[in-house]
């Protein structure tokens, strides 16, 4: 999971923001029953590997934004959104997807150049798998020590030269990826290749069906520069703006809910990044 602010803005000021942001992750876990198995917090991002047993993702992650958000501002004096859009979220559905997404989020310090050791660096979950220091009690870190045991490894092993044998060593980052869409066009075209079927099945609007060409087209649109859901209403025959949000609405909650659609997504987020193989299935 992960969210940065809008127009690359900060969103942790000092640590004062940061331990505000961590005490609201103990929070989920009591209300919402959120497990945290890794984090990350940089000055204009967050990544985080979560575990829902009661299935309200979307439920906590908005009740910890909001939160902050009001935190933030109340003390910065400032209004207005902080973050450029709701999360952006991939399903976990085998265990070495799971070791792979637990070296990456501790691993971001590295991969952003902030020069910290990562022995060092007090705003994510890595210390507390070392042993460093305590773990708080909203971090699960046992499910994931248990699986590295079972492999015959331990979590100094995340980070050695070569990947633990059966990870993936790499990751699509959506919301960076997509900044670079240059065209409505593209969009559609590697939806329909991955989809099948022609331009008229994005047209196309029956009450009670899913239209997955529609939807993923519409989710990816929202990323094109200068396209307005005002031009997509036009484009698409719709309604309005009102009904673009809306059908953009309900895609959102199937990438929650359905795998099919979901792999889908990430398969034609991979096609239009030119990552070097799809997301796991």
């Amino acid at each position: 999971m992960f969210n940065r602010g809008a127009r690359r803005q900060t969103v942790f000021h000092d640590d004062a923001d940061r331990r505000c942001f961590l005490g609201l992750l103990d929070q989920i876990h009591q209300r919402h029953g959120v497990e945290v198995h890794a984090y990350c917090l940089l000055d204009n991002h967050f990544h985080l590997v979560v575990h829902c047993p009661e299935r309200n993702l979307s439920e906590a992650m908005h009740w910890l934004a909001t939160v902050y958000v009001l935190r933030f501002n109340r003390r910065h004096g400032l209004d207005g959104p902080l973050f450029r859009s709701r999360f952006a979220a991939k399903h976990i559905d085998d265990d070495a997807y799971l070791l792979n997404a637990v070296s990456y989020v501790h691993r971001n310090p590295e991969h952003h150049g902030l020069g910290v050791p990562l022995d060092r660096y007090e705003w994510a979950g890595h210390r507390a798998y070392r042993g460093l220091v305590v773990p708080p009690r909203w971090l699960v870190t046992g499910f994931v020590q248990a699986l590295l045991a079972k492999a015959g490894n331990d979590y100094e092993s995340m980070f050695g030269a070569a990947p633990i044998p059966g990870t993936q060593p790499w990751v699509v980052d959506t919301e960076d990826v997509l900044e670079s869409l240059s065209s409505i066009d593209d969009v559609e075209s590697v939806v329909l290749a991955v989809v099948g079927g022609d331009a008229d099945q994005i047209l196309e609007s029956k009450r009670g069906s899913h239209n997955d060409a529609r939807a993923l087209v519409l989710l990816l649109s929202a990323k094109v520069p200068g396209l307005s859901d005002g031009d997509l209403a036009e484009r698409y025959g719709t309604t309005g703006r009102s009904a673009i949000s809306s059908m953009r609405r309900r895609a959102c909650q199937r990438l929650e809910s359905d795998g099919g659609f979901r792999h889908r997504h990430d398969t034609i987020v991979a096609l239009l990044t030119d990552a070097d193989r799809p997301p796991a299935p």
